[in-house]
């Protein structure tokens, strides 16, 4: 099952966390044995408090240890879990019926995933903005990134070193995955990102809350009915421009989503 996936992608980086505490934990703690060693020859006070802030640093390290240790015993209990309480529905929804895979991303028919770290998940239709992400050090690019900010937040891949053919390619497949999604980064997509999280919110308080599609689509009957009577009536927020084409860095990443209102208006269905 796709969970089952996620629990092992879950430990793989609690196998990490162990071995980089572990690492850690040996040099600072030479590394205090060696002072310590010093001390014992020149009896000087402050080497001995050098000592001591190297021992409480190998004890904070050995927390990654303990850490690591716990994920892979229990990795239902990563912190992810709290962010995303559909990540496990979503992990089955995308190895049920996998679609499209590489070693960057992985693409179901409702979910998307980084196929390195599967804890970075989120449903298609709430991928709202991608974008490519580099980062210069004396121009020369130390980061590459390719960004799909979500309902929840962002899944990052990491493209460093793919030559732009490629990053098309993928992209191109994330934009015909993902109905709602705009891309390139600007102040409109920026925008629109910040919009489109306010509707899911919305429409996520309005599930808890239990409000039926039948009581917003009245909600709307009525709202249309006051505007035509002349009446005062707070409408609800809408966003965007419906039927909006547009193009992503001109490299021909074609614009498929819809605005915040036809999103709006849709059945909160991914359960």
């Amino acid at each position: 099952m796709g969970r089952e996936k996620l629990f092992e992608s879950i430990r793989k980086g609690a196998k990490g966390l162990i071995a980089g505490g572990i690492i850690l934990v040996t040099l600072f703690g030479l590394l205090a044995l060696l002072l310590f060693a010093v001390y014992c020859d020149e009896k000087d006070g402050s080497i001995l408090v050098g000592v001591f802030i190297l021992l409480v640093i190998a004890g904070l390290c050995s927390l990654l240890i303990v850490k690591g240790v716990k994920l892979k015993k229990h990795p239902e209990t990563h912190k992810v879990f709290k962010r995303n309480p559909d990540l496990l529905f979503q992990a089955d929804e995308l190895f049920k019926g996998i679609r499209y895979q590489d070693k960057y991303v992985i693409l179901s028919d409702r979910v998307v995933a980084n196929a390195s770290d599967l804890t970075q998940m989120a449903f298609t239709n709430e991928v709202f903005m991608v974008y490519v992400y580099k980062q210069t050090t004396n121009f020369v690019t130390t980061t590459k990134q390719l960004i799909l900010a979500t309902a929840r937040g962002e899944i990052t891949l990491n493209i460093y070193g793919l030559k732009d053919e490629a990053i098309n390619r993928i992209a191109g497949t994330v934009a015909a995955a993902c109905p709602y999604a705009r891309f390139g980064y600007s102040n409109d997509n920026l925008k629109y990102l910040g919009q489109m999280r306010a509707v899911w919110d919305q429409k996520k308080a309005e599930q808890q809350m239990g409000i039926s599609p039948q009581q917003k689509q009245q909600q709307a009957i009525q709202r249309q009915m006051a505007v035509a009577n002349g009446q005062q009536y707070d409408p609800d927020q809408t966003f965007g421009t419906q039927g909006n084409v547009q193009n992503y860095n001109t490299q021909g990443y074609v614009n498929q989503a819809n605005d915040a209102q036809a999103y709006s208006n849709q059945t909160y269905n991914n359960q």
